[in-house]
């Protein structure tokens, strides 16, 4: 809204229409830094989760060996690991790094385990279906 429009408003419109026009202003600015900040941090950068889920017999309390391999990924930013049944969440830069290669990675560290398996669960909000 420009000034001669807000000019032709009633006095009562006039301190609505500012007071609209500075919400919406503030709200966007809020929407547009939000997805900046992931876990307290601003990173600037668009962020991925994917589920990974490691099977084998002990395979999944060789938490160090699968934290310092996917940490190793330049793209990698965070590595929780989420319960004792070998779930780990993996927050990646988007678009620089497949989800597969994440399972990939953690196998490759895990040779030295009996069976060890590393799989996808979930990328985002959705079942990974490979690819």
């Amino acid at each position: 809204m420009n000034l001669q429009g807000a000019r032709s408003l009633g006095g009562g419109r006039l301190a609505i229409a500012l007071v609209l026009l500075c919400l919406t202003g503030s709200m966007h600015s809020v929407a547009a830094q939000e997805h900046q900040v992931r876990d307290g941090v601003v990173t600037g950068e668009p962020v991925q989760e994917a589920v990974i889920q490691i099977d084998g017999r002990l395979c999944e309390y060789r938490r160090n060996v699968v934290d310092g391999a996917l940490r190793g990924l330049p793209p990698v930013r965070d590595v929780v690991f989420v319960n004792r049944e070998g779930k780990v969440l993996v927050r990646f830069v988007e678009g620089e790094l497949h989800a597969g290669e994440l399972a990939e990675t953690v196998e490759r560290a895990l040779t030295e385990g009996w069976g060890c398996k590393a799989s996808i669960e979930r990328v985002g909000n959705h079942a990974y279906r490979g690819g």
